[in-house]
This record gives C-alpha cells, sequence and structure tokens, in this order.
C-alpha cells in the first residue's frame, strides 16, 4: 500500500472548484474518500462542507491534531523539529535581505538611461544574479531539512510510527485523498512527518488551492 497516486489533479481555490468533495468522490469510484486538511490548523476537522460532496465514509486523516500527539510523545523530535523550524526563519529573512538587494539593483538596471546593448548585457547579469540567489536558497532549504531527517529519522520513531500504521489503516478502501489548503508550510511539514506520499499507491489524489502548492517542486510568488 505504498508508491505513487495513480492520478493527481490540481484544482484551484475553492471558489474555482466549488465542490471539491464531489470531485474527489468522483475520483474515488466506488471506494471512501480521505480527508488531509492539515492546513488549516487547529480548525482541520471543520469539513463540513468537504464532506458534503465526498460521499458515504469520509475520514479526515487528522495530519495536524496527530502530529501534535507526536510533539507531546517525543520531546527530543519536538525540539529537533523547532530547531529546524527557527533555522529555516533565519534562512528566510537572509533570503528576503539579499533579494530586496538582487532585485533593487536589476530594477534599477532596468530604469537607468543610456547605451542599450551595454545596458542590456548588466540587466541580464542582474537578473541571473536573483535566480542564482533563488537557486541558492532553494539548496539551503534542502540541506536543512535533510539534515534533520537524516538525524532524526521522524518515520522510525515510535510516536510517528504508531500513527502512520493508523493512517494506513485509515487509506484502506479510500479511493481517492483531498489535500485542501491552508498553511501550505505547516501542510507540507505535516505531509513530511508522516510520509503522506509514500502511501498513495493505487489512490486517486486531488489537491485544491494551497494543497496543489503542497505537491508542486517548486511554487513562484508573484
Amino acid at each position: 500500500m505504498s508508491g505513487a497516486p495513480t492520478r493527481v489533479v490540481l484544482v484551484g481555490s475553492l471558489r474555482d472548484v466549488p465542490d471539491p468533495g464531489a470531485l474527489a468522490a468522483e475520483h474515488a469510484g466506488d471506494r471512501r474518500v480521505a480527508l488531509v486538511t492539515a492546513g488549516w490548523q487547529e480548525w482541520e476537522e471543520d469539513d463540513a462542507d468537504l464532506r458534503a460532496g465526498a460521499g458515504e465514509g469520509v475520514v479526515n486523516l487528522r495530519l495536524y491534531a496527530r502530529a501534535s500527539e507526536v510533539w507531546a510523545e517525543d520531546p527530543e523530535l519536538t525540539r529537533g523539529h523547532r530547531e529546524l523550524q527557527d533555522q529555516v526563519r533565519a534562512l528566510r529573512r537572509s533570503y528576503n535581505l539579499r533579494l530586496a538587494h538582487a532585485m533593487g539593483a536589476w530594477i534599477e538596471l532596468l530604469d537607468m538611461p543610456g547605451s542599450g546593448p551595454v545596458l542590456q548585457e548588466e540587466r541580464i547579469s542582474a537578473l541571473e544574479a536573483v535566480k542564482a540567489l533563488d537557486r541558492h536558497h532553494g539548496r539551503r532549504l534542502a540541506e536543512l531539512r535533510d539534515a534533520f531527517y537524516r538525524r532524526f529519522d521522524p518515520l522510525n520513531r515510535g510516536a510517528v510510527a504508531r500513527r502512520r500504521h493508523e493512517i494506513t489503516e485509515e487509506l484502506d478502501g479510500v479511493g481517492a485523498v483531498l489535500i485542501a489548503g491552508g498553511h501550505v508550510p505547516v501542510l507540507l511539514n505535516r505531509l513530511r512527518l508522516f510520509g503522506v506520499d509514500q502511501l498513495m499507491g493505487g489512490r486517486s489524489v486531488v489537491a485544491s488551492a494551497g494543497g496543489a502548492m503542497a505537491l508542486s517542486d517548486r511554487v513562484v510568488l508573484f
């Protein structure tokens, strides 16, 4: 019961998809629908609207609540996770500072009068500096996350493994998983903590709004 999903459907906001629950039920066929609403945080079980269209036997995987139980049971993992979040926030502050300067230089060059051919090469170089910073930031984030998972190996810790077993049992008979949006970093953290991507074999995944962002390799903000 592990591996890649059979189908992934990415959709927009709830305004664009009036009934994502019904869409998930359509892709579930004659099986049940499971919900992931961890991005809603404390309100993850306020899911009546999604349940209404998803049919009988809907199960909410309660990833946010289960993660809270893990934090309470495993103080060492909790401290490590908090340390990771502190590192990510520090890295983001550094990135934002550097990005402001890099973007400022590029924008000023766009408006600078003078020799077109000469300045055009400088504008291209300035934009490449922005792209290089983005790539650097992505690598640093990946390094921090990889170091955390190598050090703590959450999937093999008792508190996580027990809840992951529960999630696996709840997915029995599920044909589609609907991943809603909300707070994308929180949603991502919970999906990763329980290795949910490894449990999707033979199921369709319908992801809306922030849920679709969480399944993407990279999100570009405008």
